[in-house]
């Protein structure tokens, strides 16, 4: 018994291929891949931060509250009447 291996190869269309545009071929071809990649890290990011800001904010809005409650009125006013 023997086997038989048939091969029938086809180049597939490439714009470009054998030209000095198929670096940006290449490029155009990447670039959804890419931006995609980017969309996601900054969802990423957004994700990490937004919490943190949230915090920072709070705690930053707190510590506005307590100074003014435990720091005594301005003597600015009372510099300028006297």
């Amino acid at each position: 018994m023997s086997a038989r291996l048939t091969i029938d190869y086809r180049e597939g269309g490439v714009m470009g291929a054998n030209s000095p545009t198929r670096p940006v071929a290449s490029a155009l071809a990447d670039s959804l891949g890419l931006s995609m990649a980017v969309l996601g890290l900054l969802i990423r990011l957004g994700s990490v931060m937004l919490p943190v800001a949230g915090i920072a904010a709070l705690v930053w809005w707190g510590m506005r509250g307590r100074r003014r409650a435990i720091l005594p009125p301005s003597r600015g006013k009372v510099a300028a009447e006297g």
